[in-house]
């Protein structure tokens, strides 16, 4: 088997996130990436833990909602799908520089795996499971509310359903609503990944990937948004 290949001792992020685990091994298969698995031909990866994680943020901010918040059902939501989604995870992922405690393979490491979004995306929320498992709902609430807390804090205006906001442009330059195209499943079907892509008018965007075809959808609208920011930027 390939060795796992983190750049960066584990015991340097226990000491970022202020928590040391009691069973290593499940921080370890929260930064392991499935390309580790599809070149040593084993089923290993933190697919699962991703899976569980996800869940595990959306109890966490729908709670932090219910108690914080006192808004209609709709805004609530809003901001729920604003801080449980793959971009957001990824930004987490990005400021605790998680990319750097991944394991990849040699390959994927090659190819930047450890700045992709969905790659970071997936590792937080399995790093998410993790604390659940190792420390329990008290420990993941705590770590997630402390780093998303800048997220929390930011102006209504700026909280948007990026499917919506996409759509709104889409509409406004005459191109209809956006097609969201199922490029892919694969994976087990307890951790299945969707690709997907979408057209509007002339324009593709993606690929993206997702534990769910509306995370995919959410990762992708969030890339095309990007993508035409920049390019209204450059004019």
């Amino acid at each position: 088997m390939e060795p796992l290949d983190p750049s960066a001792p584990l015991s340097e992020l226990e000491e970022r996130i202020g928590y040391r685990f009691t069973d290593k091994k499940l921080l370890q298969n929260a930064l392991i990436h499935s390309s580790i698995g599809k070149q040593t031909k084993e089923r290993i990866s933190n697919q699962r833990l991703e899976f569980l994680g996800d869940r595990v943020l959306g109890l966490i901010m729908a709670e932090y909602l219910y108690l914080n918040f006192d808004g209609e059902e709709g805004e609530m939501a809003k901001r729920l799908n604003a801080w449980v989604n793959k971009a957001a995870c990824a930004e987490i992922a990005a400021g605790l520089e998680l990319g750097k405690f991944l394991s990849l393979s040699h390959g994927e490491r090659a190819r930047g795996g450890g700045n992709s979004e969905s790659i970071l995306g997936d590792a937080c929320e399995a790093l998410i499971a993790a604390l659940y498992l190792d420390g329990g709902f008290a420990v993941a609430r705590s770590f997630a509310l402390t780093q998303w807390r800048e997220m929390l804090e930011r102006p209504v205006g700026k909280i948007s359903d990026p499917k919506s906001a996409l759509q709104e442009w889409s509409q406004a330059e005459n191109y209809g609503i956006p097609v969201y195209r199922l490029l892919e499943k694969t994976g087990p079907e307890h951790a299945p990944v969707f690709t997907v892509d979408v057209k509007a008018g002339p324009f593709t965007f993606g690929p993206e990937q997702g534990g769910s075809k509306r995370h995919a959808e959410h990762a992708v609208a969030v890339k095309a948004l990007r993508l035409l920011e920049e390019k209204k930027r450059k004019r």
